[in-house]
């Protein structure tokens, strides 16, 4: 008969220690690796987001005046049709604008509409018929002004009756063959709390929506010597971080309105583009 013997106190003693011993070398590289986890998860959502809201931005800037008067004064007198005024703040707005503290972009922009025309028109103050390759998109059929790149005016839409609009002009204007079809929109981004809201015009009541939730800053600047519009983001991850942080963000100016906060994860990210006009 075989006798087995147990491990005595001495031996348990010493094993518990060296477990403990390893343990306590590993913990520090467990916790190491659930923060780096936490960062780039972080990172990915915050990434993925601010480049969702730059992408929305991206159109609306390089359309910025396309085919419009440059100067306010000449762009306010080429929007003067008669009831534009009251529900379209195209003419007072201007192609491009930055307001409150870099927080609140403007801007009236073409959009191209996938149409265009095949032969050369002359459109008059009192309107002229013209003719185009393809019938317009439905979100386009409202708008009330339209802009060809190759023009210097916007035409104010009278009727639309298939591929044919009824377009009139503050001056008599050309618009030449193959050249595309843009619909006018007065588009709006501004921050409210931490999500950044979209005001965009066409014609009649404007659509204002949410873009992005967890934008704790959002700050434009706009050199006219270069005609260079710059965006930043100051993005917060939607969960709060293991340990709180305290420190500057990389690309974010601090004297920026911001809703910073230690206890998040927050990425900048910035663009920027050359107005054409």
């Amino acid at each position: 008969m075989l006798k087995y013997r147990g491990f005595s106190l001495t031996e348990l003693l010493i094993t518990l220690s060296m477990i403990g011993i390893v343990g306590a070398a590993t913990m520090p590289l467990l916790f190491s690796f659930f923060s780096t986890y936490d960062l780039i998860r972080f990172h990915a959502s915050c990434l993925v987001r601010g480049e969702q809201v730059l992408t929305v931005l991206e159109p609306f800037v390089l359309g910025a005046g396309l085919g419009m008067p440059p100067s306010r004064e000449a762009f306010k007198e080429a929007f003067a049709f008669e009831g534009t005024a009251p529900r379209v703040p195209y003419g007072d707005w201007g192609s491009l604008g930055v307001f409150d503290d870099g927080r609140r972009l403007r801007m009236v922009s073409g959009i191209p509409l996938g149409s265009g025309t095949s032969e050369e028109f002359s459109v008059p103050p009192e309107g002229s018929w013209i003719e185009l390759s393809d019938t317009l998109p439905e979100y386009a059929r409202d708008s009330m002004c339209y802009v060809f790149p190759g023009s210097r005016l916007p035409f104010y839409k009278l009727l639309l009756s298939g591929k044919k609009l009824l377009l009139r002009g503050s001056f008599s204007e050309e618009i030449h063959p193959f050249d595309e079809i843009h619909g006018v929109f007065g588009a709006e981004f501004y921050p409210v709390g931490t999500v950044l809201y979209s005001r965009i015009y066409s014609g009649g009541v404007p659509l204002v929506q949410p873009r992005a939730g967890n934008i704790a800053g959002f700050h434009c600047e706009y050199n006219e010597e270069n005609a260079t519009l710059s965006a930043f983001l100051l993005v917060r991850s939607s969960e709060k971080r293991i340990r709180p942080f305290s420190g500057d963000v990389l690309g974010w100016n601090f004297a920026w309105p911001s809703h910073y906060d230690p206890d998040y994860y927050h990425l900048c990210l910035s663009r920027s583009w050359r107005v054409r006009n």
